[in-house]
């Protein structure tokens, strides 16, 4: 009796690939970072901004590396990599959008603090 074609195990799942993300964060972190992450973006865009007289944000860094893997994951063979790091940029602009709307958050309370004082 033959299986069917669909009836086997993929090697990476959707679950296996985020959680292949997670830990390369975690991974990345303890070889270049900080203890709570990858957290590079923020440095390299002021410092490309700087250079360039642009005014990307973190988010939009993080986001640029996600296109720039899914460009490469066009090319060639299949290399999980490709995904498993675009899943990763995905969550780290995520992280990053929350903490600049926190951040404008935070602006707007203080400046209705700030006219209501005076």
């Amino acid at each position: 009796m033959h299986a069917n074609r669909m009836d086997f195990a993929l090697p990476n799942s959707a679950p296996d690939i985020l959680a292949n993300a997670a830990a390369a964060i975690d991974q990345r972190a303890a070889a270049r970072d900080h203890a709570q992450g990858e957290r590079s973006m923020a440095r390299a865009v002021h410092a490309f901004n700087a250079m360039y007289g642009c005014a990307l944000s973190e988010v939009q860094g993080w986001q640029f590396m996600a296109l720039l893997k899914m460009a490469r994951s066009t090319g060639g063979k299949l290399h999980i990599d490709d995904y498993i790091d675009q899943s990763a940029y995905a969550a780290l602009a995520g992280e990053a959008a929350e903490r600049e709307g926190l951040r404008a958050c935070i602006a707007a309370i203080d400046g209705d603090v700030s006219r209501a004082a005076a």
